[in-house]
C-alpha cells in the first residue's frame, strides 16, 4: 500500500495515489494511517474506532490495485512538436530559455520534413484519422516565419488529414495574422492580462510593451470566430495581480480556456522555486482569481 503523508502546516494531506484518494488529517491520524499500511492486514487493526470507521468509508484501507500492464507495443507519436527557433521578439523578464538571446539556433526544414514523416507514417499505420503538427517556444516559433509555412504546406500534401496548432506570444505582423487565421487549426497564446501587466512582463525586443500588438491578433480571432486559449504567467504580489489579470482577460477576450502558471524566478535564463510564503500568496491569489472566471 503506496502512501505519501504531506506536511501543510499543523496538518498532513494523506495520499494514496494508486487509489487515486487522499484527504487532510491531524497528526494524530497522519500516524495511525502510517502504521496501518504498513501492517500485513490493515483492514482488522486496532485504533480510535471513529478514525477507523473514516478511513473505511472513505475506501482508505483498500490494498492497491494491480499494476498496470506495460504496452506491448512501441511508442509511435502521431504528432510532430517542432521547436523552430530560439530567435524571438519579445524578452518576457521571466523567461526560462532567454528567448532572443545568444547565438541564433534554428531547426532545419529537413529535420522539420523528418518528424512529419514520422508522425504521418506513424498514424496511418495505426489506422488513425489525421497527425497533427505542433509550433512550440523555445523562441517564438513565427521568427522563423519560411520554416512554418513550407512545414504547413508539406504536412498538408499528405494523404491524410493534418491538424495543426501553435503555441505563440501573439505579436505577428499583419500578414503573419491573415495567414494563421485561415492555415492553423488551434492556437495558444501567451498572455498575461491587463496592460500594466502584458507590458512589464513582456517588453519587446527593443522595450516596447507588447500589450497592444497582441490584443490585435487576440481580437481578430475573436472577429473570426476561432477557438484559442490562453497560457498566463503570473508573478509577484500575486493577490495584486493575478486577480485583475483574469478578470480583464475574462472580460475583454473571447478565449476558451486559460492556463495560469505562477513564475517565481527574477531573472531571465534562471528557475527559482516559491517560499512557502510566496506559494501561499499564490494559492490564496489563484482561488479568488478562479472564482472570478467561473
Amino acid at each position: 500500500m503506496e502512501i505519501f503523508s504531506i506536511p501543510v502546516k499543523d496538518k498532513f494531506i494523506l495520499y494514496r495515489p494508486r487509489l487515486q484518494l487522499a484527504f487532510v488529517g491531524n497528526r494524530a491520524m497522519a500516524d495511525l494511517a502510517l502504521n496501518l499500511v504498513r501492517q500485513e492486514s490493515p483492514s482488522d487493526a486496532s485504533g480510535p474506532e471513529d478514525a477507523l470507521a473514516f478511513l473505511r468509508t472513505i475506501g482508505f484501507l483498500q490494498p492497491d490495485p494491480p499494476p498496470l500492464p506495460l504496452p506491448d507495443h512501441a511508442y509511435r507519436p502521431t504528432t510532430a512538436v517542432l521547436l523552430l527557433t530560439n530567435r524571438c521578439n519579445l524578452r518576457c523578464t521571466y523567461c526560462y530559455a532567454s528567448g532572443g538571446e545568444g547565438p541564433v539556433q534554428d531547426l532545419s526544414l529537413e529535420l522539420a520534413r523528418a518528424a512529419i514523416d514520422c508522425a504521418y507514417h506513424n498514424a496511418v499505420e495505426l489506422g488513425q484519422p489525421y497527425f497533427e503538427l505542433t509550433f512550440h517556444g523555445g523562441g517564438e516559433p513565427v521568427q522563423a516565419w519560411e520554416t512554418v509555412q513550407e512545414a504547413t504546406a508539406y504536412a498538408r500534401g499528405k494523404d491524410l488529414p493534418c491538424r495543426t496548432s501553435m503555441v505563440t506570444n501573439g505579436v505577428w505582423t499583419a500578414r503573419q495574422r491573415e495567414w494563421i487565421l485561415h492555415n492553423v487549426d488551434g492556437l495558444s497564446i501567451s498572455f498575461d492580462g491587463r496592460q500594466e501587466t502584458q507590458d512589464r512582463q513582456r517588453p519587446s525586443a527593443s522595450g516596447r510593451g507588447s500589450f497592444q500588438a497582441a490584443m490585435r491578433t487576440i481580437r481578430a480571432l475573436d472577429k473570426a470566430g476561432i477557438s484559442y486559449g490562453i497560457r498566463m504567467t503570473a508573478t509577484a504580489p500575486w493577490p495584486e495581480r493575478l486577480p485583475q489579470d483574469v478578470h480583464f482577460i475574462c472580460q475583454e477576450t473571447g478565449c476558451q480556456g486559460m492556463q495560469v502558471e505562477p513564475a517565481f524566478n527574477t531573472r531571465r535564463g534562471e528557475h527559482q522555486g516559491p517560499t512557502q510564503e510566496e506559494s501561499a500568496a499564490f494559492i490564496e491569489a489563484f482561488m479568488e482569481a478562479f472564482e472570478i472566471a467561473r
